[in-house]
């Protein structure tokens, strides 16, 4: 699949996700979305040749996502819980929620969209 689902965060997720660790419950989200995101492994690759980080996430349908950092040196991965839900603009976000509180190249909540035209 290629780039058929993108990743943003903005301030106001940022500060929501601070101030509550579980989502209120919302519409329904897509399908689509749902079966996208758990079909694939998703990866983003940034930095210089030789100098790389691959981010990879993996979200199974029960709810558990793993995401792992290939760079030159071993970063134990992270697992966790994550949930979509839909605010009243129609906005899809995923919330990931791990017992460390770490999170890599994706933020604890960042809103997701699936395009249906790019995906392939």
């Amino acid at each position: 699949m290629l780039a058929a689902i993108q990743f943003g965060c903005s301030e106001a997720a940022s500060d929501n996700a601070a101030q509550s660790n579980k989502p209120t419950p919302q519409p329904l989200v897509s399908t689509e979305l749902l079966s996208a995101l758990t079909t694939a492994s998703w990866v983003r690759t940034e930095g210089e040749p030789l100098l790389e980080t691959t981010y990879v996430y993996t979200f199974s349908k029960d709810g558990i996502y793993k995401s792992e950092v290939i760079t030159d040196y071993p970063i134990k991965p992270e697992e966790g819980h994550w949930t979509l839900t839909t605010d009243g603009d129609g906005k899809t976000h995923l919330i990931l929620k791990n017992e460390t509180g770490k999170y890599y190249w994706l933020p604890r909540e960042s809103f997701v969209e699936y395009d249906k035209k790019t995906d392939s």
